[in-house]
């Protein structure tokens, strides 16, 4: 049996309450693990090699035959078939594209790696991501199938296939996987928590969701990203005057640029300072009661760890 296949057909099996339960996966912890490290590890070379895809040598690879074969194999051969495969399934053109139409958009896929990577309740954000990667995936490997059978019967390939193949590998599957790249979390203990959570579920193992703190929901939403147009939240507004009262008591701007490294040692050492946070919110917001001034103090604290208001506070520095 194939972990992804399988793990899906579980997550079905629970939405919708049935009682007769699946049969269960034949495959140790250990196993199950190194399949998913291997992707991950995989996906950075199937993300290179899918640059021949692009807009700019879509064409000329659609040409090659010798090249585009050695292409198909090489990124086949980064999807292990325990992970997942569809050696039981055939599809005609017309319905491996209407499957491709039906995808998530990227802005969707990145909405979803945000919510693990930010959201508290993890559970459905992990489902969902995975759910979206079965699908993901099949779609490539139906995609793969179908050029290689065009190939074979000599028949012309088209460059809008091989941009399908490019946008499926490099846009759409790449939030997923990079979201679980150390190297994209500057909070290392941000990346254990949804290494974790994705280890919960290759596991089939309950992942139960934290509730938030007053603290966490000030911090997340002091720092949401807003759509276009759209006003700024009470927290967003708070935690933006609370910079600028900070850099009002370092003096900024600050013109030597020599005294920029000790003033931001300043600043900082200030953010970090329960009873400058506290004097400073209390005169924004008098009406605030303790609770609320507590949570907003460590809920800006946060932010500020996070690396928050870098750009505002550099901003201010130089002008």
């Amino acid at each position: 049996m194939v972990l992804l296949n399988h793990l899906i057909r579980m997550l079905k099996h629970s939405l919708k309450g049935k009682k007769a339960i699946p049969p269960e996966l034949d495959m140790d912890e250990k196993r199950r693990l190194e399949l998913w490290k291997e992707h991950l590890k995989g996906y950075t070379r199937r993300e290179e090699l899918s640059r021949q895809f692009n807009y700019a040598n879509a064409e000329k690879t659609s040409q090659d035959f010798g090249k585009l074969d050695q292409l198909l194999d090489e990124i086949e051969s980064l999807i292990d078939e325990d992970f997942i495969n569809i050696k039981d399934e055939e599809k005609n053109e017309e319905e491996i594209l209407s499957d491709i139409g039906e995808l998530n958009d990227i802005h969707a896929n990145r909405a979803l790696a945000e919510d693990l990577a930010y959201e508290l309740k993890k559970s459905r954000a992990i489902a969902e991501i995975f759910k979206e990667l079965h699908k993901l995936l099949k779609a490539e490997l139906h995609l793969i199938k179908l050029i290689r059978k065009k190939m074979k019967d000599g028949s012309e390939i088209s460059k809008e296939m091989l941009l399908n193949l490019f946008i499926l590998i490099f846009q759409s599957e790449s939030p997923f996987c990079k979201v679980f790249d150390r190297n994209m979390h500057s909070d290392n203990g941000k990346h254990k928590v949804i290494s974790q959570i994705a280890q919960q579920f290759l596991l089939e193992k309950e992942i139960k969701d934290r509730i938030e703190t007053a603290e966490e929901k000030f911090a997340r939403l002091c720092v949401k990203e807003n759509l276009d147009d759209e006003p700024k939240n009470a927290y967003q507004k708070l935690a933006e005057d609370i910079v600028y009262e900070l850099l009002e008591e370092v003096g900024t701007p600050i013109e030597d640029v020599d005294r920029w490294d000790e003033e931001m040692k300043r600043f900082i050492g200030l953010a970090r300072d329960d009873k400058v946070l506290y004097g400073i919110i209390k005169k924004l917001r008098p009406k605030y009661s303790e609770d609320k001034i507590k949570a907003a103090i460590g809920g800006f604290r946060i932010a500020i760890e996070d690396g928050s208001f870098e750009d505002l506070i550099h901003h201010n520095f130089a002008t």
